[in-house]
């Protein structure tokens, strides 16, 4: 099979670029964001099957085939943080999907926006939300009550204090 498969820090399959200028490679961190290192068969049996797949979604859906490392990692990145070795009958298919659903993610701006879950902050809401805690008039008002309660303490007034609280 002529797969031009790249898994960082060490070459799983041979992609020389001088022989193969005009077939974009895919690139795939080895290791995924929290540190774990993915399982080598979603990429040996459930990317390269597809390569020319998931080019030509990056291609389609986001305009530019040069991206297919990085829905094609997320893709495998997820699978294996997920099922670990356990394949299933169609790792291929499963890369496949995932990668074209962060794809369509990535062309409209995020999974929210796509399911149409976005929900915006009014202004009236945010302001409120602002109103609910404005960190100086709390500060200004907890130094105002302290600077009462040691007047009322100098003056003795002991039962006045009981009250303010």
């Amino acid at each position: 099979m002529d797969a031009k498969i790249n898994i960082r820090s060490d070459i799983l399959f041979n992609y020389n670029e001088e022989c193969n200028s005009s077939i974009v490679p895919i690139c795939i961190g080895d290791i995924d964001p929290d540190g774990n290192p993915i399982q080598r068969a979603w990429v040996e049996q459930g990317v390269v099957p597809i390569a020319d797949p998931l080019r030509k979604i990056a291609s389609r859906v986001l305009n530019d085939v040069w991206r297919v490392s990085e829905i094609t990692e997320h893709a495998v990145h997820s699978l294996s943080r997920k099922h670990g070795g356990d394949l299933g009958d169609e790792p291929s298919l499963r890369v496949l999907k995932r990668a074209h659903w962060y794809a369509e993610d990535l062309r409209v701006g995020g999974r929210r926006v796509r399911r149409k879950t976005e929900v915006e902050l009014f202004c009236a809401k945010l302001e409120s939300l602002q109103d609910q805690f404005d960190l100086v008039s709390r500060l200004e008002a907890q130094d105002t009550l302290d600077r009462l309660m040691k007047e009322l303490d100098r003056q003795g007034l002991h039962d006045v204090r009981e009250m303010v609280r």
